[in-house]
């Protein structure tokens, strides 16, 4: 159950450009943090 719906409907290249404002608007700061670590899964 990955709740990164919205930001995987965001541009790839983009993810690294994701802000806290982003966090705070999608209400995912869990997922923003995965993202912006890369894939948490790898570790």
């Amino acid at each position: 159950m990955n709740g990164c719906n919205h930001l995987s409907s965001l541009d790839p290249s983009n993810k690294n450009m994701i802000t806290f404002i982003d966090c705070f608007i999608y209400k995912d700061c869990f997922c923003l943090v995965v993202n912006l670590n890369g894939n948490f899964s790898n570790e």
